[in-house]
């Protein structure tokens, strides 16, 4: 269902013999309690579009006579039993609703891309573009660099105790900043065409971040060479976890996560000679 036309009317799909789909990616790293709470928020808050008498006669004629009796909500991570008795007890509010378009079994059920493992692996290995790989003009570049300058005074000086000084650490920054933007773009576009992937290339961002103290502590990184050594080791990770992603893209997506470390902080070179 395109949703560009005021909304969806909370079903992303549905089928002929009465299968309703609705996904939903929060945004992470979230814990468990976290992830429940937003996944409950939005399902809650689709499932209450059904019910909306401005609405009604909007789903009546998109069902056209089909009767829902499953209504699936697809998340790319299920961790609590909450939810599924959070989503029982939905269905049996929505049967009390006695809507047209809805069956008496009306049921909830909460799945992943763990249940479509087939079909999962089938789009995997598609081999089309899923991200946005324009390059950064200079204006983008120099928006960024006028609205966050503290950020790239930091960086420069975090360059700067790599031993980089003039033309070099110049050109240094300007190919950091164009693949942080660069990379945030990816992410955008990744996230709209393919949020399994998205989600898995987040995933192992937040935990490398996690880590950074322990495995680059200030000054474990003494020149480019180093830092370009913890680009490449991520965009491996990268691939692992999500195949869908080129290995190009990857790349980027890693120099992208280093340059927003090394701007923001987690990744330091104090120390270094």
């Amino acid at each position: 269902m395109p949703d560009r036309d005021r909304g969806d009317l909370g079903v992303e799909a549905f089928t002929h013999d009465g299968v309703a789909f609705q996904c939903y990616a929060a945004e992470e790293p979230l814990d468990v309690k976290e992830l429940y709470e937003k996944q409950r928020s939005k399902l809650t808050s689709d499932l209450n579009k059904l019910n909306k008498a401005t609405k009604r006669l909007d789903l009546i004629a998109l069902f056209n006579g089909v009767k829902i009796h499953i209504y699936v909500f697809m998340v790319p991570r299920h961790e609590s039993k909450e939810l599924v008795k959070h989503a029982q007890a939905k269905a049996l509010e929505v049967r009390g609703w006695k809507l047209p378009f809805i069956a008496d079994d009306f049921a909830i059920t909460i799945e992943t891309d763990e249940n479509y493992d087939c079909e999962r692996d089938q789009i995997w290995s598609i081999p089309r573009p899923l991200i946005d790989n324009r390059p950064i003009g200079s204006v983008e570049i120099a928006k960024w660099q006028e609205e966050n300058n503290p950020l790239f005074v930091d960086a420069q000086r975090k360059l700067g105790d790599l031993g980089l000084v003039g033309e070099g650490l110049s050109a240094a920054l300007r190919t950091l900043l164009s693949q942080y933007l660069k990379g945030e773009n990816m992410l955008t576009s990744l996230r709209s065409s393919f949020p399994d992937g998205w989600q898995a290339v987040a995933r192992v961002k937040s935990m490398k971040e996690d880590l950074l103290a322990l495995e680059y502590p200030p000054g474990a990184a003494e020149t480019l060479a180093d830092v370009k050594s913890i680009a490449e080791e991520l965009a491996k990770e990268i691939c692992i976890a999500a195949p869908t992603v080129d290995q190009l893209s990857a790349r980027v997506l890693a120099w992208s996560a280093v340059a927003d470390w090394v701007f923001r902080c987690p990744l330091d070179f104090v120390g270094s000679k």
